[in-house]
């Protein structure tokens, strides 16, 4: 993609025109190497195994599907990534409002919703994306911990 190419399309997403020369004056679009087959294909494999393990809860021959189908799906998505755009980096932290909501998500489900949102926030917001993975961690913990006592409790 070229520069103009890049510009127009930034346009066209809704960014100002200052905005748009900013970034482009200081590199802050960065054009990502097409991502390895394999490593999206691997990652696949290890996320289709656990689902095909929910999905053997209602057959045992979904197993093949989760296995199968997972790795297929995301060997797709990761042979058609080429290019992204990154808008402004922002070094805010997370605010009251947002860190409620990070702790209410994370406590429900403390590894997807942290990973979730570092992964989402990790360009634009990494202070933020940081802060959540953070409270990810501790959420598990404490569920940990919780569990680990009310199954000593019920067994004695």
């Amino acid at each position: 993609m070229t520069e103009d190419q890049i510009k127009q399309s930034l346009l066209d997403a809704g960014w100002n025109k200052k905005s748009v020369e900013e970034e482009l004056s200081e590199s802050q679009i960065q054009q990502q190497p097409k991502r390895k087959l394999f490593w999206w294909i691997f990652g696949g494999i290890a996320l289709g195994f656990f689902i095909g393990l929910l999905l053997t809860l209602i057959h045992p021959i979904l197993f093949l599907l989760g296995f199968i189908g997972t790795p297929v799906a995301l060997g797709i998505i990761g042979a058609k990534r080429k290019v992204t755009l990154h808008a402004p980096l922002s070094d805010e932290p997370l605010d009251s409002r947002e860190k409620i909501i990070t702790w209410i998500f994370c406590l429900l489900a403390p590894v997807v919703a942290g990973g979730v949102l570092y992964f989402v926030w990790r360009h634009k917001y990494p202070k933020k994306a940081k802060q959540a993975n953070k409270i990810s961690w501790l959420a598990f913990l404490i569920e940990l911990i919780i569990g680990v006592a009310v199954r000593i409790v019920l067994l004695y």
